[in-house]
């Protein structure tokens, strides 16, 4: 989950002011933890028993309600998150504790125009939280506006001093479905500019280039996959289907045969998985359909080759 930058409350004050802060964060990263990734079970309910018999001993601390609203929503148990929220506003918690935590619940059961709605009031006080424009942006998704969702993101990123790979592809995504396709592809390179070289990022883009019709321009991003793939069979599969669609039916059949060579330099026991056994039968066929003998033995599963992998790239590295 991305940090949360910039929030007013958290550069200093009375401790009342950061023992707030610091609930705020606290039931944000329980929420979005819920709500993007889930979370095991294990453990949950004796958190839960723990925070019930410090609100019997504390029955007025409005953040502990705030808190196991949090355990609440990871419980799935919306009924008592909702709740729980509403007493700590009896409390005295003011709106902008349970604002964001609110509003996560409301998206997770669908209710993303509420959620919106409490999302606006909170940044307007607030506009550098970077999780609130996270949470506004799945908002906008949600409602079918992703030109607005994709300004959320992009505010987001910027207000995140420690940014993370899903912030590039929430962005990608909201500007590939609002039909600025160009400018998705721009968002995953600055992800892979910031980040790294990330297989996620790369893999959306190249995505996007196809889709586009750039070919030429995806398989360049491949390449560089393929350069550092530990597995490369599945890329080299991709890498034919890229090149058979361009009409470049030899190298198609090259690189066909280069994922084959890949597949039988796998253990034994990698070979034989489902996955890699489909991907095989998928090869050869493809194979056969443009009359590449897809039965060639010393590309077979269940033997050794010699050659080496891709004979377009080094694929080993």
């Amino acid at each position: 989950m991305p940090e949360i930058a910039g929030t007013p409350d958290a550069k200093g004050g009375s401790p009342t002011m950061i023992r707030t802060t610091r609930t705020r964060v606290c039931i944000v990263v329980l929420c979005l933890l819920a709500s993007r990734a889930g979370m095991a079970h294990e453990g949950l309910h004796e958190r839960l028993h723990d925070v019930t018999r410090r609100i019997e001993a504390k029955p007025d601390d409005a953040s502990l309600y705030v808190t196991r609203a949090g355990l609440h929503h990871l419980h799935r148990d919306w009924p008592a998150a909702f709740a729980d929220l509403d007493e700590a506003a009896r409390r005295g918690a003011d709106a902008a504790t349970t604002a964001l935590p609110r509003a996560t619940l409301l998206l997770d059961v669908d209710r993303p125009r509420e959620a919106a709605s409490l999302l606006d009031a909170f940044i307007a006080h607030h506009p550098t939280h970077g999780v609130a424009h996270t949470q506004l942006g799945r908002a906008l998704e949600a409602m079918r506006r992703p030109d607005a969702a994709a300004v959320a993101y992009e505010r987001a990123i910027r207000h995140t001093t420690t940014r993370r790979t899903e912030q590039y592809l929430d962005l990608a995504r909201a500007l590939a479905a609002a039909g600025a396709t160009r400018d998705a592809v721009a968002a995953l390179d600055e992800g892979l500019a910031d980040l790294g070289h990330l297989v996620v990022l790369q893999e959306q883009a190249i995505a996007l280039e196809r889709r586009m019709g750039r070919i030429d321009a995806a398989l360049m991003r491949l390449d560089d996959v393929v350069r550092g793939a530990q597995r490369p069979e599945k890329w080299l599969a991709l890498r034919s289907e890229l090149l058979m669609e361009c009409g470049r039916v030899d190298d198609a059949r090259a690189a066909c045969h280069d994922a084959l060579r890949a597949i039988a330099r796998l253990p034994r026991a990698r070979r034989h998985t489902p996955a890699t056994l489909a991907l095989e039968d998928a090869l050869r066929r493809r194979l056969d359909a443009v009359g590449g003998t897809g039965t060639n033995p010393n590309e077979r599963s269940g033997m050794s080759a010699s050659a080496p992998v891709g004979s377009h790239h080094d694929a080993t590295r």
